[in-house]
């Protein structure tokens, strides 16, 4: 089999078309556009932060005698009290 530069032209033409052919259609495949999904968990967990971060501060010096009061035992809080608050926050 003779090869001459006529076959190499022939050749390097259909490896060409196929390679153009090849691009046009990875060319064709739509695009996927980007998205964000957000999961139910994520929302329930957003809005808990939200409430979270507008509470109002608590005041430090308030805490910390009560700190104090519950390491020397000497805090205490009423029954009815108690049973107050659970009603108020709709714990029962």
């Amino acid at each position: 089999m003779r090869i001459g530069n006529q076959f190499i032209t022939g050749i390097q033409k259909l490896y060409n078309k196929k390679e153009q052919n090849a691009k046009s259609e990875n060319c064709k495949v739509k695009a996927r556009e980007d998205g964000v999904s957000i999961s139910s968990e994520a929302r329930i967990f957003s809005s808990a932060l939200k409430a979270a971060q507008a509470l109002p501060d608590t005041d430090q010096k308030k805490l910390e005698e009560i700190k104090a009061r519950i390491k020397e035992d000497s805090y205490n809080v009423s029954n009815e009290d108690i049973a107050e608050k659970i009603f108020d926050e709709g714990l029962f």
